[in-house]
């Protein structure tokens, strides 16, 4: 098996507009980094989601999410 620390993977993010799982929760962005023997690359991917609903304060606040 090879090694943790020798190995190439990506890490995925994604922010959502609520807290909680349900039918009215939507996806507002998705990032990606791709890692390598450990270390983040500068392999990197990030987009907004239009959510087609207006975003709570709270989210807008936790995530940062521009206005």
């Amino acid at each position: 098996m090879t090694p943790l620390d020798q190995r190439s993977f990506t890490v995925f993010d994604i922010e959502t507009t609520s807290f909680t799982i349900g039918a009215s929760d939507r996806l507002i962005e998705i990032g990606a980094v791709y890692v390598e023997n450990l270390t983040v690359t500068d392999k990197t991917f990030q987009t907004y989601v239009n959510p087609k609903r207006a975003l709570p304060e709270t989210i807008v606040e936790f995530t940062e999410f521009p206005r």
